[in-house]
């Protein structure tokens, strides 16, 4: 294979060549004149024939000259193109996430990220199956939890606050409601748990709800029951009935009025959505870039006046 020419070399010729001036190249790739000039004179030595031809004012390329540099430039461009293809690689962020945080927190803001942290490409899948990082190839999962796994580095993002809410035709149909319980004399609308959930079912937030509050011992009737979230709180602001859901996922319903809350009592039943990872070295920085982002937008979450935020931790250990 014949020996090529110093990279350095070329790589002179190629920006003196488009720029057609010594001075130029020389600020493009920060050096002296000189070194340009240098850089030129061995490259013409080692191919045996002249690049450039000197003219009042300047220099312009010879037949030869021009020849080498649109090869050069290909070259040079194709190296470009494919280096920044794998940096777009390595700046992948993949994101395994719940439903409903994806579709009624994360998405809404997500533009926020993109314009802040160009560079970062967020990739985000949306599932409810349990964290396997062994099989699945993520670098974080956002999920609900009661407290951080074992072995897995996972900081609290914001806690899930149940409150029951329905729309504003309902509540001036059927209300207004005396006491919780009087909730369950009408259309109870509830979202369908994963099939993997231990000794919970879809009436099991409505039984932390009620305990919370006082309403022992309460049976939440057969409910209407939904795959997601968003199917459940579709049905209630089309006033079919009143829907539990997490107060923090509901902000734009109830800020338009399309859903409203019966009673004032939130409840904090010990659960949270936690950012979970393995702790790989190759994405540490770009997962910690975005916890930032998350906690910066959370600073702006929805205000808590005039609601009495009760714990229900002890209630869901005892389920």
């Amino acid at each position: 294979m014949q020996r090529l020419p110093s990279l350095r070399a070329l790589r002179a010729f190629e920006v003196a060549g488009r720029r057609l001036s010594f001075t130029r190249a020389s600020e493009e790739l920060n050096v002296s004149q000189g070194a340009i000039s240098h850089q030129i004179n061995i490259l013409e030595q080692e191919l045996g024939f002249s690049l450039f031809r000197r003219v009042s004012g300047g220099v312009v390329l010879t037949e030869k000259g021009t020849v080498l540099l649109a090869v050069l430039k290909r070259a040079f461009g194709d190296i470009a193109s494919s280096i920044k293809e794998l940096n777009n690689e390595t700046s992948d962020l993949r994101i395994k996430v719940q439903p409903a945080f994806t579709a009624r927190w994360l998405l809404p803001r997500l533009h926020k990220f993109q314009h802040t942290y160009p560079d970062i490409r967020l990739r985000i899948t949306t599932s409810l199956d349990a964290i396997d990082f062994r099989n699945d190839a993520f670098d974080a999962a956002i999920v609900t939890l009661a407290s951080a796994p074992s072995g897995l580095k996972a900081a609290l993002l914001m806690k899930e606050l149940l409150v029951p809410v329905c729309s504003p035709e309902f509540l001036d149909q059927y209300g207004p409601f005396g006491r919780p319980s009087d909730l369950l004399g009408h259309a109870v609308i509830a979202v369908k748990v994963p099939n993997d959930a231990k000794d919970e079912d879809s009436r099991s937030y409505w039984r932390r709800w009620l305990e919370t509050v006082g309403e022992d011992g309460i049976e939440p009737k057969a409910a209407q029951e939904y795959d997601t979230l968003d199917a459940a709180l579709l049905a209630a602001t089309s006033g079919f009935g009143i829907a539990m859901a997490d107060y923090n996922l509901i902000q734009e319903e109830l800020r338009d009025m399309r859903l409203l809350m019966p009673f004032r009592s939130v409840v904090d039943q010990g659960v949270g959505y936690y950012l979970v990872t393995t702790g790989h070295p190759g994405s540490e920085s770009k997962l910690s870039l975005f916890k930032d982002w998350v906690s910066r937008e959370l600073s702006e979450s929805p205000s808590f006046d005039g609601l009495d935020v009760l714990d229900g931790r002890d209630n869901a250990k005892s389920r």
